[in-house]
């Protein structure tokens, strides 16, 4: 995924020209849980549907196909890889702390609701996650609304910090929720 990270900013910039009702670490982290929850498949038709919901021109909307076509297959071989190489979609270390924490805010809020739409329940009636992801799906609800506060402003260096463990228990626990729910999904094969 290191290639589409690196376009960030861009294919960020693509979806704003383009209508698309969600930000790009939203519509990631949705993404994300729409593969968790159902699979490459149901995830191809949300970003269809996203697509749909999208009121840029045409050389926009095509080019944004074609860009989320790409992070979607990026995402589902990071994610079902072995090396491990799964990462939210985040701005870099070169943006503002609070930028950086809204937008793994707004990853973890696109997580949730993409589980919810892959047919996940998350009000606690659910037999299909075990204990330690029905734990970590609150603690993605709990970074869903959290922001830097007056500490990590006085010290950047204590908010770097944070925000990376933060970045690196979310990159985890997906990856771990993932590992979970596709045990429950019929087998796919790694798209190239």
């Amino acid at each position: 995924m290191s290639g589409i990270a690196a376009d960030y900013v861009d294919l960020a910039e693509l979806l704003n020209r383009s209508g698309s009702p969600l930000p790009l670490a939203e519509l990631h982290g949705g993404l994300c849980g729409v593969i968790c929850a159902s699979g490459r498949e149901a995830a191809r038709a949300w970003l269809d549907e996203l697509l749909d919901d999208c009121g840029g021109d045409a050389n926009s909307l095509a080019e944004l196909a074609g860009r989320l076509e790409s992070l979607g297959n990026d995402t589902w071989n990071a994610l079902s890889g072995l090396a491990m190489e799964f990462t939210p979609l985040l701005p870099d270390d070169d943006a503002a702390i609070d930028q950086r924490a809204e937008a793994l805010g707004l990853w973890c809020h696109g997580f949730l609701a993409g589980l919810v739409i892959g047919g996940v329940d998350l009000t606690g009636g659910s037999t299909v996650l075990s204990q330690d992801p029905s734990e970590l799906v609150h603690d993605f609800a709990a970074i869903s609304q959290a922001g830097p506060g007056s500490q990590e402003f006085e010290d950047p260096d204590v908010g770097d910090n944070s925000l990376m463990e933060l970045v690196e228990f979310v990159r985890v626990g997906a990856q771990f929720v993932f590992e979970e729910l596709v045990a429950e999904q019929p087998a796919e094969r790694t798209i190239h």
